[in-house]
């Protein structure tokens, strides 16, 4: 991987992938139908397509994955589904404990803003 870009719509990852991206995510927090509407095409792209946190939306789509945050339901069926299971954390031990339940971990700052890098 070298960039995995957040998109919204066709249009944003034909334009990411043009940009160098090699994951799509699509991220729209709204009703599976309106996910798969907006997501249609996405799958034809040829980099690796992830849903966020829609298992249904990720099979309907054909993606290569879905993206569940801590409290989002569906792990076990994207496994069933032979999707590639991404998941959150945004602290250590949370990378931790979600590790062996996931092919990626998407981690937010593990560290205050005011402590040193």
């Amino acid at each position: 991987m070298r960039v995995h870009a957040l998109v919204e719509d066709l249009d944003g990852a034909r334009a990411a992938v043009v940009a160098g991206a090699t994951i799509v995510q699509l991220r729209v927090k709204a009703p599976t139908a309106e996910v798969v509407a907006r997501g249609d095409g996405l799958a034809e792209l040829g980099v690796t397509f992830v849903v966020n946190d829609d298992v249904d939306a990720a099979i309907a789509l054909g993606a290569d994955g879905v993206h569940l945050g801590r409290s989002d339901a569906g792990a076990e069926r994207a496994r069933v589904a032979g999707l590639l299971l991404g998941r959150s954390a945004t602290n250590y031990d949370e990378a931790v404990a979600l590790a062996a339940d996931a092919d990626y971990l998407g981690v937010g700052p593990v560290c205050g803003a005011s402590a040193p890098p």
